[in-house]
């Protein structure tokens, strides 16, 4: 599973948009799992509101499950907590800004390349 991070509170219902489509568009190159915790939270908050931390604590807790996380361009002090504890934790991390080549490249051919990732960016 790989984890999308980017902005989002700068414009909820903007970013929100763009996360769901990177995530489809991630999705349609490659069949991976992409989890997107703007689009799931999204759903699952349902008008309620949480606090930051516990936000980020409960992004974490799905960060640590992923094989890898693909960043998003733009400020977000979040995403570069979320990044730094995938550096942390040992999770690969990829460049999102367009076009998301590298990611693609190395799913897709992830066994021929002996499942070598890129460095972390």
């Amino acid at each position: 599973m790989f984890y999308l991070a980017g902005p989002y509170s700068i414009d909820p219902e903007r970013m929100y948009k763009r996360h769901k489509k990177a995530w489809q568009r991630l999705y349609d190159q490659t069949g991976a799992t992409i989890f997107s915790p703007v689009v799931f939270l999204s759903s699952v908050t349902q008008g309620r509101t949480y606090g930051e931390d516990a936000i980020l604590e409960l992004c974490l807790k799905y960060l640590r499950r992923c094989d890898g996380l693909i960043r998003l361009p733009g400020k977000s002090p979040g995403s570069d907590l979320e990044c730094q504890a995938a550096a942390r934790y040992g999770i690969q991390i990829w460049d999102g800004r367009e076009p998301i080549g590298d990611f693609v490249y190395w799913y897709k051919n992830r066994s021929v390349i002996n499942n070598k990732a890129p460095a972390n960016v």
